[in-house]
């Protein structure tokens, strides 16, 4: 499905320098006694397994998936985060050896690995497969952050809109595929509660993809009381007692919450609205072969009646 390209090339270079660097790093580290807790080694460890499976999984993304990994670029992005208080410590405290150039380094590589598994692969695309909608070439960020609408409002701005400069809509939303899944679904199923039993069949992960940014969703809503708490109580007191970093601190969670809470948004929303488009268009083509008794799979021909029917 898809050639070697450039970043192709760049990606699994990253990657296989990260592991590297964080494999010496770890070995430097149980050597660095200023370095070295009762939890380093496994922590290390955990960490290149980990790195490990980025490089798998981004393989096989590569071969598999038109859009770029979800989970890589959560993964990459949560590092980024996480490491950041190692990054400033080594820093402040000296520590001997070359841990600290060790860990900028990979630090400096994991940002530019989380940058290109974000970036769409259009150009290492077969032909065949260059033709899809936006939003299935583009990555969590650009679907999250809507940057993959900016090009439909710049032409938007430039010239009157037509019907042609309207954005594809996913593969997954069109009429055809929706009616052969659940016709699939629908041939599959039998005894009582068959359209139920097809239902589920039919779209089990549309249903589930939702949950886990709902649950994200209640776990960022539920910090705004504490981080809008934190926040009054830090500048009714005395200010200048309280460290520097405090209110640089408090920047970065408003930044951190209200970002998590517009891409849980999102990713929720999307979910749900492609759950109940999806139902809406089945339930056009499949209700008339319900109350025939007739099975989709057996009428392929048939196509749903348009509420506002000329002719009805």
């Amino acid at each position: 499905m898809q050639v070697l390209t450039t970043l192709i090339i760049e990606k699994k270079t990253l990657l296989m320098a990260l592991f590297v660097l964080y494999v010496i790093y770890s070995v430097l580290r149980t050597r660095t006694p200023v370095l070295r807790t009762p939890v380093s080694l496994v922590s290390d460890i955990l960490n290149i397994v980990a790195i490990t499976g980025a490089m798998g999984l981004s393989f096989l993304e590569d071969q598999r998936s038109t859009r770029p990994s979800d989970l890589l670029v959560v993964y990459f992005s949560s590092v980024i985060l996480l490491w950041i208080p190692r990054l400033r410590s080594l820093w402040l405290i000296s520590a001997p050896g070359p841990c600290r150039g060790l860990w900028t380094a990979i630090y400096t590589i994991a940002v530019l690995v989380a940058f290109l598994e974000s970036s769409r692969k259009t150009k290492a695309l077969c032909p065949s497969y260059k033709q899809n909608a936006a939003e299935q070439v583009n990555g969590l960020w650009n679907r999250s952050l809507f940057i993959w609408v900016v090009s439909f409002i710049r032409t938007g701005y430039s010239k009157i809109l037509s019907v042609g400069d309207m954005p594809e809509i996913d593969e997954s939303l069109q009429g055809d595929n929706t009616r052969d899944k659940l016709d699939r679904a629908w041939a599959q199923s039998k005894g009582r509660y068959r359209l139920i039993k097809a239902v589920f069949r039919a779209y089990l992960w549309p249903a589930l993809s939702g949950i886990v940014p709902r649950l994200m969703l209640s776990g960022f809503t539920f910090c705004q009381p504490f981080l809008i708490t934190t926040t009054v109580e830090y500048f009714s007191g005395d200010t200048k007692a309280s460290p520097r970093e405090y209110k640089q601190a408090l920047v970065g969670a408003f930044v951190l919450v209200y970002l998590g809470i517009a891409v849980c948004v999102y990713e929720y929303r999307h979910s749900w609205e492609s759950l109940n488009v999806s139902l809406d268009i089945d339930g056009h083509i499949l209700a008339p072969n319900i109350s025939t008794g007739n099975d989709a799979a057996s009428r392929p021909h048939l196509k749903p009646v348009p509420e506002n029917n000329p002719l009805s």
